[in-house]
């Protein structure tokens, strides 16, 4: 595969994120990101989900050393935000692991994913990166493994303390106007029936 080739792929994977993040700003501006998942952001993630899922079955994972570092990481962004396609999710984790093992990913990537999933998966995180409301209307990590260590754990990636990411979630939800539920639990209850409409 030449060099165009992956240039051509890295415009693509840049073109998607861009894309994502027009339509998550103007869901800001409207007030309305962190009322559920809104059906036009799903849309775009399961549009940039498959064609990234095409790219991976054609040419592999596409890391730094393929397409560079920024689309490495818009590609990441896409598989992070690939929540209604956990399959997806899930065949495309050892591959990101296998990349960041050869030191052409940033870690940091791998270990959104895997807490991704384990928080859809109700399972506990490894690294407290995945964040929700809490019963006292707060944005706060799901539920840890070992807490006592997570910190540990962040530093050896790259990570800022737990403390430091708490604080900056908070702040950028305070910044984007959001508003906890009313109802916590019927929040979640909506929440858990997506999750298993999807096959979580």
């Amino acid at each position: 595969m030449s060099q165009d080739d992956w240039t051509k792929i890295a415009e693509q994977l840049l073109s998607m994120e861009a894309t994502d993040m027009a339509v998550r700003e103007r869901l800001v501006a409207e007030g309305v990101l962190y009322d559920g998942y809104h059906p036009d952001m799903e849309a775009v993630h399961k549009k940039n989900s498959a064609t990234l899922d095409t790219i991976v079955e054609d040419y592999g994972w596409p890391s730094m050393i393929t397409v560079g570092e920024d689309a490495a990481r818009a590609a990441c962004r896409i598989a992070l935000n690939a929540i209604s396609t956990p399959d997806l999710m899930r065949k495309w984790l050892p591959l990101m692991q296998a990349a960041a093992e050869a030191d052409d990913l940033d870690f940091r990537y791998v270990a959104l994913i895997e807490d991704c999933i384990a928080f859809h998966e109700r399972r506990p995180q490894r690294y407290g990166t995945i964040f929700d409301w809490d019963e006292n209307g707060k944005m706060s990590p799901w539920t840890l493994e070992d807490p006592p260590n997570v910190d540990e754990r962040r530093l050896e990636i790259g990570l800022p303390p737990l403390v430091q990411q708490i604080e900056d979630c908070r702040l950028s939800a305070e910044r984007e106007k959001a508003k906890a539920p009313e109802d916590i639990e019927a929040w979640l209850e909506k929440a858990q029936a997506w999750r298993d409409s999807v096959g979580w």
